[in-house]
């Protein structure tokens, strides 16, 4: 019986000290994990936000040019390309798209990302305004 408990004890000892040994790992998932959801419905995006308008790189580079040239020089300034402008942005073989795809090449009109991965925005209405979604096709 004592060579039971002993080994019951030794057990116990072993499961709380591998606990313990991985608590700083686990914690930050339980905090996140435990934090209130908000609901999806919710919209959480600011008024201000809500009224602005994107007023283009251009016209940011008039108040920070050396914000700009750095930006300009990465491939961030690549991420979002207009296909109407320089339809060699496309890597995708639109001649293999999949059955499928929800839509073709001609309603594209943004590409996003670059040689690596790239998705493709479609114009759409949104809750009754003008907007893009992505198609569901990506390369």
């Amino acid at each position: 019986m004592k060579k039971i408990l002993l080994g019951l004890l030794f057990l116990l000892l072993t499961i709380l000290s591998i606990i313990w040994l991985n608590l700083p790992k686990i914690t930050p998932y339980y905090t996140q994990l435990t934090q209130p959801r908000v609901g999806l419905n919710l919209d959480l995006q600011p008024q201000a936000q809500k009224r602005a308008n994107f007023i283009g790189s251009i016209k940011c580079q008039e108040c920070h040019e050396e914000n700009y040239s750095n930006w300009k020089h990465s491939m961030h300034s690549k991420m979002i390309q207009d296909i109407k402008k320089d339809p060699s942005v496309v890597v995708a073989d639109f001649t293999k798209l999949p059955n499928d795809a929800d839509f073709t090449l001609a309603e594209a009109v943004y590409t996003i990302g670059s040689k690596f991965k790239q998705r493709y925005m479609i114009p759409a209405t949104i809750n009754d305004k003008e907007d893009y979604r992505l198609g569901n096709y990506q390369t």
